[in-house]
């Protein structure tokens, strides 16, 4: 099975793009912004939904331990993004201040957590896309 990781990273960057985008349009226009758990969420979703919709249409036809070795690849994509805004942010002085008031490991907690989520939110909806891709593939 042929998964392309950068298509994928370029998808979920896009979408964390639009989605903070939409947050901000929201806040002005609104009042409140975009949910953060959404937006957490949101991107994974729509990057593996689209890399399985491809998948199937190649005809692949992967294995539940294929699936699961994809959706951990993707999540590992997925962390280096974010690890990268992460640096971007923490070389500000006043994201360093910000965080120096939460302990370490209520933030270690809530990224696990996030990671959890970004890797089964792969995993299933890679699935659905690939049932999707197949399903498109054969008429």
């Amino acid at each position: 099975m042929n998964v392309n990781y950068v298509r994928y990273g370029a998808l979920y960057f896009a979408a964390m793009v639009v989605l903070a985008g939409v947050s901000v349009m929201m806040t002005r226009v609104l009042g409140f912004g975009f949910p953060s758990g959404a937006a957490s969420i949101i991107p994974p979703m729509a990057a593996a939904l689209f890399e399985g919709q491809q998948a199937g249409r190649a005809g692949a036809r992967p294995s539940g331990r294929a699936l699961w070795a994809v959706a951990f690849a993707m999540t590992g994509v997925a962390v280096l993004i974010n690890g990268a805004i992460a640096a971007i942010f923490l070389s500000m002085a006043e994201t360093r201040a910000l965080l120096s008031q939460v302990p370490l490991r209520y933030f270690t907690g809530i990224a696990a957590l996030l990671i959890a989520a970004v890797l089964l939110v792969n995993r299933f909806f890679f699935g659905i896309g690939l049932k999707s891709g197949l399903a498109k593939g054969t008429k």
